[in-house]
C-alpha cells in the first residue's frame, strides 16, 4: 500500500462514475484487509484497529488465514508498474534538472528499449502532465535524455504558446485554490471570483479558460474587477478576489 497507489486512485474515489468509484473503493479494502493480516503478527494492535474498521469478518485479524501470495499474472502487473514509476522519476529529474515545473503541461516524452501498455502510458502521462508518451529517439528540437538502470527516457521542452496558456491555468487554480483554504472555505462553498492584471497573456487566460477555472475552483463567476489581494503567478502580478457567495 503506496502513496503513490492512493494519490492515482484518488479521483476513482470520489469520481462521478459510481460503478469505478465502488471497484475502487473495494479494491482498497481488499487492500487494507490483506495488509492487517500481514501486519498482525509484529503489530497486533494496530492491525487489528485496520482489520475492525475497513470491515474484517471475524471477530479478530488474528483469528484470519494468512493471505496468500501474488500470481503470476499479478506479479507482472506489479513489474510493469514498476517500470512505469522508474520512468515517472527519470521524467521528474529532467523536469527538475531543466527548471520545468511539473505544473506546467508539455508535449511529451520519449520512450527507448521499452515497450508500455496504453493504460500506463497514460498513467506516466498524468504524472509527468505530457500529452504523449511515444516510443523511439525521435529528432525532435529540444529533446533532453536521462538513463538508468536500463531505462532511458527523453523529455520534449519546447514550450508553445498553447502549453504555456496552459501552464498558467493551472498556477491560477492552484493560487485561488490557496486562498479558498486560507478563508476555510469547503466544498460547498460556492465563491465569485474578480481578478485584475496589466499582463495581457495573463489576462487572457482568465478569459479563455474561464469554465475551467470556474469547475477547479467551486465558482459561479470569474470576470475583471477590483479588490482583492496581489499575488504572483509565475512571476506575473495578478490581483484576486474570491467572494463566498
Amino acid at each position: 500500500l503506496s502513496t503513490w497507489y492512493l494519490r492515482r486512485s484518488r479521483d476513482r474515489f470520489k469520481g462521478e462514475d459510481e460503478q469505478d468509484r465502488q471497484a475502487a473503493l473495494a479494491t482498497l479494502q481488499e487492500v487494507l484487509l490483506t495488509l492487517s493480516k500481514v501486519m498482525a503478527p509484529f503489530t497486533p494492535f494496530i492491525a487489528e484497529k485496520i482489520y475492525l474498521a475497513v470491515g474484517g469478518t471475524k471477530e479478530s485479524v488474528h483469528l484470519e488465514d494468512w493471505p496468500t501470495a501474488a500470481s503470476e499474472g499479478e506479479a507482472v502487473v506489479i513489474k510493469e508498474m514498476d517500470t512505469a514509476r522508474k520512468i515517472v522519476e527519470l521524467g521528474l529529474a529532467l523536469r527538475a534538472e531543466t527548471g520545468l515545473k511539473v505544473r506546467q503541461p508539455l508535449s511529451g516524452l520519449r520512450l527507448m528499449n521499452h515497450e508500455l501498455s496504453s493504460e500506463l502510458r497514460q498513467i506516466v502521462a498524468d504524472e509527468l502532465n505530457v500529452k504523449t508518451v511515444g516510443v523511439g529517439e525521435g529528432e525532435t528540437e529540444g529533446l533532453v535524455w536521462k538513463e538508468e538502470a536500463g531505462i532511458k527516457v527523453g523529455l520534449d521542452t519546447v514550450i508553445t504558446d498553447e502549453l504555456k496558456k496552459e501552464g498558467l491555468l493551472r498556477e491560477i487554480v492552484r493560487t485561488i485554490n490557496q486562498i479558498r483554504k486560507d478563508q476555510k472555505l469547503t466544498i460547498s462553498d460556492r465563491v465569485a471570483i474578480r481578478y485584475q492584471t496589466s499582463d495581457d497573456l495573463l489576462k487572457s487566460v482568465f478569459v479563455e479558460y474561464a469554465d475551467e477555472i470556474k469547475k477547479s475552483v467551486l465558482a459561479d463567476s470569474v470576470e475583471e474587477g477590483d479588490g482583492g489581494e496581489e499575488k504572483k503567478v509565475d512571476e506575473m502580478k495578478v490581483v484576486i478576489l474570491v467572494e463566498k457567495l
